[in-house]
């Protein structure tokens, strides 16, 4: 069971840079439209067709059939299908780092939804591994204060948290919380998160 504060970020997935082909731009942002007006199996499907077509006029390395697979594999999590979003996107991974390098921003935004889709999938140690080597990388990359480094620490500690050690959790929070002031500013939404998380793993961790 997830706890109830609230994550950093309402919505879970890193974004990737898009690579727009002008004749597919129509299709995607319709299938986007799909997945947020509550259809994401939809929108999964559409994606999926997308890529099937884009394959055939592109080749399977060309960026845009790389971030419309990211795409199928984020609506088809958004389905439902939490283990086949990561299998997805661990499938994606692979091809990234090979086509663009361990540390391209669409490489370290497939590494970050792989982690999540790990963890909605119920494999707990497995996200929580995952984030903790993504960091590393995104702060060579991204800089220790990059917003995506941030949401990284989250989820760091909030696995953490899920398996089993609030204390540890609540510390994290509390050596997260100056950065998100400091980058954020004290009322900003995902500063309040993670002021929610801090007093929430504080209370299990008193608890426990």
């Amino acid at each position: 069971m997830m706890h109830e504060a609230k994550d950093a970020v309402a919505e879970p997935e890193v974004r990737q840079n898009r690579h727009m082909v002008p004749g597919w731009r129509p299709a995607e942002s319709r299938a986007h439209r799909r997945g947020q007006r509550g259809d994401p199996a939809g929108a999964a499907v559409a994606f999926a067709r997308m890529v099937a077509d884009q394959q055939r006029v592109l080749g399977p390395d060309h960026p845009r059939v790389l971030s419309a697979r990211h795409y199928a594999a984020y609506w088809r999590g958004e389905a439902g299908d939490a283990a086949g979003a990561a299998a997805a996107f661990a499938a994606l991974l692979t091809d990234r780092v090979r086509v663009l390098g361990p540390y391209h921003r669409d490489t370290l935004a497939t590494r970050h939804n792989l982690a999540v889709w790990r963890g909605k999938a119920g494999d707990a140690a497995g996200a929580f591994a995952a984030f903790t080597e993504l960091l590393t990388d995104q702060q060579i990359a991204l800089g220790p204060n990059h917003p995506d480094v941030l949401l990284t620490h989250n989820y760091i500690a909030k696995w953490r948290g899920e398996l089993g050690d609030a204390a540890g959790a609540a510390v994290a929070f509390a050596e997260l919380l100056p950065h998100m002031v400091r980058v954020y500013g004290a009322g900003h939404p995902d500063t309040l998160a993670a002021q929610a998380n801090l007093a929430y793993w504080r209370r299990r961790s008193s608890t426990s």
